[in-house]
């Protein structure tokens, strides 16, 4: 096979790579992100050389109606967010001089308890009796070893048997008396006790009858002793409101804050200072005065329930509403906030 070197090559044109578009949005983003980060770090490390800041509440005139005893809410006078004014009758209450709720509940426990000692009555009657029928058992036994032994007596004296098989006679006459003594206390414990079980059972239940007659209901009627907007009705109609909970709450649209001034910052917050109260939501400032500063320090744990500062004590201030702008619009109290002051008198 011959090959031919003079048949002209064919060459593939040339390609030219064209560089890829270079994307800038992604440059523009960490740029974006950059600023953010420095600029959360410049407030960080610039803020409280601006701003003396200090935790708090921010509370609302409030009445709780609650009680030292247990009470079964009857009926209710008024709705929720109804105005009330002093002297108005919110609701009608039933309250027991024993703490007792329910006649027929007091009943039905009586009932029970004069039932459970009824069945250990009963126990205890079946203990008497299986203790008498060991006595019956026992005597006719103890009449049986006695008779054996008059005629294994009168067998030794004729020398037809041994003195050892009397002897064999008089213990089992021992045992089968030990045995039917033990019974006979046995059987008078039981009697005395059900004598006395009796006796406790007829005294509880006349006692029961006479607590039951004695607990006579008492409806009463509460009446409000502020005026402002019932906020919310706790406890449904026939429901029990037991001691030291919250029955209903009245409130009004007067607003306060008590911040917490830490030691090291009291020489910078003064009465009728100026400051802004800050919300943890949304970003609406609320502008107010300090009205009063407290001497006595107290633990700022008690009452701001979300503090993680190290320092535990501070100085109690109240920030009054400058104005109305801002404060009308609230919806909600008892809730932390800060209150802010910048440092320099501008």
């Amino acid at each position: 096979m011959k090959i031919s070197y003079a048949h002209p090559v064919e060459t593939v044109a040339q390609i030219n790579e064209e560089p890829p578009k270079r994307r800038r949005w992604d440059r523009w983003l960490y740029i974006g992100i950059l600023l953010l980060l420095v600029g959360s770090l410049l407030k960080w490390l610039t803020l409280p050389w601006i701003f003396n800041t200090a935790d708090g509440l921010l509370f609302q005139n409030q009445f709780d109606a609650k009680f030292t005893n247990d009470i079964r809410i009857l009926s209710y006078n008024v709705q929720d967010k109804q105005r009330v004014s002093i002297g108005d009758t919110l609701f009608f209450y039933e309250e027991r001089r024993d703490g007792s709720m329910n006649p027929a509940q007091d009943s039905i426990q009586l009932e029970i308890q004069q039932q459970n000692r009824g069945g250990e009555l009963i126990a205890l009657d079946a203990q008497i009796e299986k203790r008498a029928l060991f006595r019956t058992e026992l005597k006719k036994r103890l009449a049986y070893w006695q008779a054996e032994r008059l005629r294994k007596e009168k067998l030794v004296y004729l020398g037809s048997i041994t003195a050892n098989e009397l002897a064999n006679v008089d213990r089992s006459v021992d045992d089968v008396s030990y045995q039917l003594a033990t019974v006979d206390a046995e059987y008078t414990v039981l009697r005395n006790e059900r004598a006395r079980l009796q006796a406790a059972l007829g005294q509880s239940r006349q006692m029961g009858f006479a607590r039951l007659q004695q607990t006579e209901p008492s409806i009463k009627a509460f009446v409000s002793p502020v005026a402002g907007t019932v906020d919310r009705l706790r406890v449904a109609v026939d429901g029990i409101c037991y001691r030291q909970e919250v029955v209903a709450s009245i409130v009004d649209s007067t607003y306060m804050v008590r911040a917490y001034i830490d030691v090291k910052d009291l020489d910078k917050f003064h009465v009728n200072d100026e400051v802004v109260v800050l919300l943890p939501y949304g970003s609406k400032k609320l502008q107010g005065s300090i009205t009063q500063l407290y001497a006595v320090m107290e633990d700022k744990d008690k009452i701001l329930f979300n503090s993680i500062d190290d320092d535990k004590y501070g100085v109690v201030v109240e920030v009054k509403p400058k104005g109305i702008k801002g404060w009308d619009e609230l919806i909600a109290s008892n809730i932390p906030v800060k209150i802010r002051k910048g440092r320099l008198e501008l």
